[in-house]
């Protein structure tokens, strides 16, 4: 029959072309292999795409959140509590130098023990502010660690200095003019110690200062690459979808032919049997659903009309037997 040839034809010609080149290239075998697939797989690889993409897109944005939280975390630690050390020790520092002068004017014994108090509370605190320093100093930065190392010596041979004047001046007379010579000695060499320790600290605060600046243009930079790369790769996805969801379209626009609900209609058409309706094929088109449905139609109708002639024929032959046995009958009689 007519209508089995045609089933035939259209079966073969969904199968998509190119298939049997892949030999020739790797990119014709890809494109082979991509038209080879189902629509359910051309679907789900669809999806995949776009899910790989926002993945892709999601954990990038994780890194550089955390890039950035370590930058804030660093200028915590640089602008906040090493800064508010450095100026803790300049503090304790004064403190100490304060009571210092007043030892030498001191008019009791129990003022002398008070002030020898006084310094050992600021040279403690000082030893506890220089721990805090040593931990947020940075592992990298050579130069900030030679100068804390410098920084925390002088510190230690001036806290051993005004131990040793506190210790002289209790043995000293109430009297300023019956005191030791090495009292002035030391105190004029305590002062000097002390200026020196006050520009080191300036110089800390100023690296302090510097180490925070830096971090905090890190942290800018951070964000604006962040911020364009994340674009690009947000506008990059949002193509590679539409390239994607463009493919899938005429991937099935091209099996069925046209739109599902005018071949649905058609094939009511046809179930009812409307066989005298024209469908609409696109230019080239020979291989899609609604093809095939026109090869069905087109068969369907060749049948019908030779089984309409086959029936004329029977009808005519019956039609001419009958008159021919009434002739015989009558002859008979």
């Amino acid at each position: 029959m007519k209508a089995v040839s045609l089933g035939g034809r259209s079966g073969a010609r969904f199968v998509p072309d190119g298939t049997g080149a892949g030999g020739r290239s790797n990119k014709r075998a890809v494109k082979a292999r991509l038209s080879g697939l189902s629509v359910k797989a051309s679907l789900r690889l669809a999806f995949a795409v776009v899910l790989v993409g926002t993945l892709v897109i999601g954990v990038f944005s994780l890194m550089q959140i955390q890039r950035l939280n370590g930058s804030t975390k660093s200028i915590y630690e640089q602008g906040h509590v090493a800064s508010r050390a450095v100026e803790e020790v300049r503090a304790n520092v004064l403190r100490a130098s304060r009571a210092q002068k007043m030892l030498l004017t001191a008019t009791t014994a129990k003022e002398r023990d008070e002030l020898g108090v006084d310094v050992e509370k600021a040279l403690a605190a000082i030893n506890g502010e220089l721990a805090v320093l040593d931990k947020y100093t940075d592992a990298s930065d050579s130069a900030g660690i030679a100068d804390q190392k410098k920084f925390t010596a002088a510190v230690g041979a001036w806290t051993g200095h005004l131990r040793d004047f506190v210790k002289l001046v209790k043995t000293q007379s109430l009297d300023l003019s019956q005191m030791n010579w090495q009292v002035g000695m030391q105190d004029v060499s305590l002062l000097v110690e002390t200026g020196k320790l006050e520009k080191q600290v300036d110089e800390l605060v100023a690296r302090r200062g510097e180490a925070a600046k830096a971090t905090i243009e890190k942290s800018a930079f951070i964000f604006k690459s962040s911020f364009i790369m994340i674009a690009v790769m947000t506008i990059a996805l949002i193509a590679l979808a539409f390239v994607v969801s463009e493919a899938v379209v005429r991937r099935l626009t091209r099996q069925l032919g046209g739109e599902p609900g005018y071949a649905k209609e058609i094939a009511s058409h046809i179930a009812a049997g409307d066989l005298s309706n024209r469908i609409a094929l696109a230019k080239k088109d020979g291989s899609s659903m609604l093809y095939a449905l026109s090869e069905m139609q087109t068969g369907l109708a060749a049948t019908v009309g030779e089984i309409a002639a086959s029936a004329e024929a029977i009808s005519s032959a019956a039609g001419e037997i009958s008159m021919g046995n009434l002739d015989l009958s009558q002859r008979t009689e």
